[in-house]
C-alpha cells in the first residue's frame, strides 16, 4: 500500500493523542457508560445515549490515526539536503508585494496540514507551485537578472509602458496627420498599415516575454491581463483588422456613405477602436505591475546582500 510522507513532529504530535485516547479518553467514557447503566431505564436515559455516542466517536478516531501511522513514511525533515530547493517539511517565506506582508508556510503532510498555524500540506496546490523547479526566492530572480546591464532591466521591466506609447503615437498623433494632410482612401490604407504593424509588434514582444528568450523570465508578471492583451491583439491582427482591409479593397474609391457596407465598415471600425483603446490600457497597467516586482526583487536582492 502507498506510504504517506509526514514529519517526524507531525507523528509524534498523532502519537500523543493516541495515547491519551487510549489511557484517558477511552477509561473515562467506559466509566461514564458504566455509571449510566447504573441510573436504570437506557430508552429515555441521556447521559448513557451521550456517552455511547462520544465512545463511537473515540473508537472512530483511534481507528483514524492507527491507519494514519501505519501508512505513514515518517520523515526527519532535520536530516534533508534540500540543496536549495523547496522540499517536504520545508518552510517557506513569501512576500505579498501588494501589502508587503510576508508569510511562512511549513510544507507538512496530508494529515498535518492545519491553515490556521500555517502547515500546508505537500500535495495542496500552494506547495506545488514551491516545489516547482521554476521556484526561486526573488533575490535569485534578480541575480539572475544582473546579466543584463541597468538600462536593458528598465527597458525590459515598462515594456507595457514604452510599448503603449508606441499604439498612442500611431493611433492618436500619426493617424489624424495623414488623414488631416492626404486624401482619405490613402490615409486610411497608411493609417491601416501601420495600426497592424504597431499591433505586431506589440504581440512579437509579449511572445519573447513568454519564451523568455531576451531574459530571464521569473521576473515578470504574467496572468490574467497577458493573456487578455494577446487576445485582444490577436482579434485585431487576424480577425478586425483583415475584415476592414478586404472590405477597402472591395471599394477602392471609397466606401459610399449609408450603405449596407458602409455600416458594416462602421461596426467593424468601432469595435476595432474599442479593443485598440482597450490594449493601450492593459499594457499600462501591465507595465506597472512588471515595473513594481522589479523594484521588489531588486530590494530583496540589496537585501540580501547586505
Amino acid at each position: 500500500m502507498t506510504k504517506h510522507p509526514m514529519t517526524k513532529e507531525g507523528a509524534e504530535a498523532l502519537q500523543a493523542e493516541l495515547n491519551k485516547l487510549k489511557k484517558e479518553d477511552r477509561p473515562r467514557i467506559t466509566e461514564a457508560i458504566a455509571e449510566a447503566r447504573e441510573h436504570g431505564d437506557l430508552k429515555e436515559n441521556a447521559e448513557y445515549h451521550a456517552a455511547r455516542e462520544q465512545q463511537g466517536l473515540v473508537e472512530a478516531r483511534i481507528k483514524q490515526i492507527e491507519s494514519i501511522l501505519a501508512h505513514a513514511q515518517i520523515i526527519d525533515v532535520t536530516k534533508l539536503n534540500p540543496n536549495g530547493k523547496v522540499v517536504f517539511g520545508a518552510t517557506v517565506t513569501v512576500l505579498n508585494i501588494d501589502t508587503d506582508e510576508e508569510l511562512t508556510y511549513k510544507i507538512v503532510g496530508n494529515e498535518e496540514s492545519n491553515v490556521t498555524a500555517n502547515k500546508i500540506s505537500i500535495n495542496s496546490p500552494i506547495a506545488r507551485i514551491f516545489k516547482q523547479d521554476a521556484w526561486r526566492n526573488p533575490a535569485d530572480n534578480h541575480s539572475e537578472m544582473k546579466r543584463l546591464s541597468f538600462p536593458a532591466a528598465i527597458l525590459f521591466a515598462s515594456s507595457g509602458w514604452w510599448l503603449a506609447s508606441v499604439l498612442i503615437m500611431v493611433g492618436y498623433v500619426v493617424a489624424p496627420l495623414l488623414f488631416a494632410e492626404l486624401p482619405e482612401v490613402t490615409a486610411g490604407k497608411l493609417v491601416g498599415i501601420l495600426l497592424q504593424w504597431s499591433q505586431g509588434f506589440v504581440l512579437l514582444w509579449l511572445l519573447l516575454n513568454v519564451t523568455g528568450l531576451w531574459f530571464y523570465r521569473h521576473a515578470w508578471a504574467f496572468g490574467k491581463v497577458f493573456v487578455l492583451l494577446a487576445l485582444l491583439l490577436a482579434i485585431n491582427l487576424f480577425w478586425l483588422g483583415p475584415e476592414m482591409e478586404t472590405l477597402k479593397a472591395a471599394f477602392p474609391e471609397g466606401l459610399s456613405k449609408g450603405s449596407v457596407v458602409w455600416q458594416h465598415f462602421m461596426m467593424l471600425h468601432g469595435l476595432y477602436q474599442l479593443s485598440y483603446l482597450s490594449v493601450i490600457l492593459l499594457l499600462v497597467f501591465w507595465g506597472w505591475q512588471n515595473l513594481k516586482k522589479w523594484v521588489v526583487n531588486k530590494a530583496l536582492a540589496d537585501k540580501k546582500s547586505l
